[in-house]
């Protein structure tokens, strides 16, 4: 195997290393949180997909398509969310397949104490960096995401 071969090898390996480690990082650090695992993942992007006025008709198809798993996923994660007081959902009276998903104050505090801890698990893993270094690394990451689709 010629060099270049070897050190494409090694930039994968160390991209899925540092993948691996955030993710147990993330875990680590929701591991006594509630929810967990797919439906924290749900509520976070429920939260994003709404936006800062937290309330638009969102379809399960939808939310379904833009998180890339399925509808019966989405509605399972959703049931268990709305069961722990996390959001509510209301039918659309013109179309039922469309719900109001709204996220209630228990849901808000989930999110806001998430995206502290987000940020905090960046700051650990970035914060060595300049910011010129973190540019050059998500320009080559970006570019990386692109040929790889």
């Amino acid at each position: 195997m010629e060099e270049g071969e070897k050190l494409k090898k090694q930039v994968v390996h160390n991209l899925l290393t540092v993948a691996r480690m955030h993710r147990k990082n993330v875990e680590n650090a929701f591991a006594d949180k509630v929810p967990c695992g797919s439906q924290h993942r749900l509520l976070m992007d429920i939260a994003k997909m709404l936006g800062p006025k937290r309330q638009v008709i969102l379809s399960q198809t939808e939310i379904a398509k833009r998180m890339e798993v399925t509808p019966a996923t989405v509605a399972s994660a959703l049931k268990k969310l709305e069961k722990g007081g996390y959001i509510r959902r209301m039918i659309n009276q013109e179309d039922n397949r469309y719900n109001r998903v709204e996220i209630t104050q228990k849901g808000e505090q989930v999110i806001e104490e998430s995206i502290q801890i987000f940020n905090e698990l960046d700051q650990q893993m970035l914060g060595g960096l300049t910011e010129e270094e973190l540019n050059v690394l998500n320009g080559y990451l970006l570019r990386i995401k692109q040929t790889g689709k």
